[in-house]
């Protein structure tokens, strides 16, 4: 449970940061940043969270959530690749209907995290765009 909740926190919180940095609005850059530090001090994912890193170094920390960070980002490669998949084969409507039969847990993901569907379908784009270091 646990780390499912904390997964979807840090997607809405790159998400946040994806839209906030097309618009270079410093506010949400730092409410995406501060989406994911709330995410292990909230419950149920703080309780979570004490009772498996008690005892952890900073650099265990680190490590766990280095490789945290990477686990999320492929997951969310992978469901854009999908998503993309299935308007390409069955159109922007039809697709997105898709999504929500095949995947209903990711749609409901989707419906909370984009305010409309322009966002979503923009968002679904920069996935594939080149990542500026």
């Amino acid at each position: 449970m646990g780390i499912h909740r904390l997964t979807l926190a840090y997607r809405r919180g790159n998400v946040m940061m994806t839209q906030a940095r097309q618009t270079q609005n410093v506010k949400d850059m730092q409410a995406a940043i501060q989406e994911r530090i709330q995410a292990i001090t909230k419950e149920p994912i703080r309780t979570w969270w004490k009772s498996r890193f008690a005892g952890f170094d900073r650099a265990q920390l680190m490590g766990f959530l280095t490789r945290f960070e990477k686990f999320v980002a492929e997951t969310e490669k992978a469901d854009t690749l999908w998503i993309r998949e299935q308007i390409e084969k069955h159109g922007q409507g039809s697709g997105i209907l898709w999504v929500a039969i095949r995947k209903p847990i990711l749609m409901g993901e989707i419906l909370n995290n984009f305010p409309n569907i322009e966002s979503f379908l923009s968002w679904i784009e920069k996935q594939f765009e080149p990542q500026k270091m």
